[in-house]
């Protein structure tokens, strides 16, 4: 992963912002502009198949399915998805840089660990929750936020029974903007940037001393 990436010639805090940029920004943006690319030229060849056999491609393949409108939304999806997955990126940059060796394997132990303890010892009756919170709420945040797609689990459940065009509908630009209303987002982003800042002071530390 980029955020294991060793130390580059400048100073460690552009190393560390230079290696989260990279990692949910310019990355997630290369696989949106590749996969909206992708989906044109597929839909270019079907309305070129449509339109051997007479039919009429702005009607039956373009006007339908809306690819501008899901091109958009997938922008629109790249700020949110690096706003939520920063306490993952976080957690993992924290590790590497405090960790001498295998800090893959310390970052993903220690939530792991530390769910098992919660549960062994039902900690989270002390709170009025149980273990599952504890998992859905901090082990998965921290080792499952950079996963495309997860900010769903965490969104208000759809009601049963949808039509195909509210679900479409769904794939819009504002609704995914509206992720950013979820506090569940903005407290990430808050232990996120305590790591990041973390990861900064260890590596001047250690390149101190």
């Amino acid at each position: 992963s980029v955020l294991f990436w060793k130390s580059m010639p400048i100073s460690d805090t552009q190393t560390v912002l230079s290696k989260l940029v990279g990692a949910l920004v310019i990355a997630p943006l290369l696989a949106v502009v590749a996969a909206i690319i992708t989906m044109f030229g597929f839909m270019i060849m079907i309305s070129l198949v449509v339109l051997f056999h007479g039919g009429n491609p702005v009607t039956l393949i373009w006007a339908s399915s809306n690819p501008f409108s899901i091109a958009a939304s997938h922008l629109a999806w790249i700020p949110v998805y690096a706003l939520w997955a920063l306490p993952t990126a976080g957690w993992l940059m924290l590790c590497s840089a405090w960790a001498r060796s295998k800090p893959f394997l310390w970052a993903v132990m220690l939530p792991v660990f530390a769910g098992v303890i919660v549960s062994w010892f039902d900690v989270m009756k002390l709170f009025g929750l149980n273990s599952g919170w504890f998992w859905g709420h901090v082990v998965s945040r921290l080792l499952l936020s950079a996963t495309p797609g997860i900010e769903l689990a965490y969104r208000s459940p759809t009601p049963t029974g949808e039509s195909v065009k509210s679900m479409l509908n769904g794939f819009s630009p504002s609704v995914q903007l509206a992720g950013l209303a979820n506090p569940e987002l903005w407290i990430g982003v808050v232990v996120g940037a305590v790591f990041i800042v973390a990861a900064i002071w260890l590596r001047q530390r250690r390149d101190d001393t």
